[in-house]
């Protein structure tokens, strides 16, 4: 299973995904487990108005990784439904691919013009 989410700082929070409620529904885990460099992090999860977030320990998880606004987070639970390996996107802005984000370019086209051309009746 997987998902994706993106990171807001002014939150410390990620809402889990539906088809989790489906899996987790007799029993939420308390915690569940974010892998990432070898690391494991350890995060609380809560139920509130029938919604599941992750919350307590994002902060300090995204302090040691030093996460940005608007970072997705890709989700991936292989072996457990409640491990997941972690991928990181940087937000659009930062995502090049050798050249800025924001490029214009510059169209020139020429023709050669021949007097067969410019004697038809027609306009060009």
């Amino acid at each position: 299973m997987q998902f994706r989410a993106t990171f807001h700082n002014d939150r410390d929070i990620i809402k889990v995904p539906f088809f989790y409620h489906i899996q987790w529904a007799l029993e939420y885990p308390e915690y569940v487990c974010f892998k990432y460099n070898g690391a494991i992090y350890h995060i609380q999860v809560r139920l509130h108005k029938g919604k599941v977030f992750f919350v307590d320990g994002l902060k300090q998880f995204r302090k040691e990784l030093a996460i940005y606004e608007s970072t997705i987070i890709h989700f991936f639970a292989i072996d457990h439904i409640s491990v997941f390996d972690l991928h990181f996107s940087p937000p659009l802005e930062q995502q090049t691919s050798g050249r800025p984000w924001m490029i214009s370019r510059q169209h020139i086209w020429t023709v050669e013009i021949t007097q067969s051309m410019i004697d038809a009746p027609h306009p060009l």
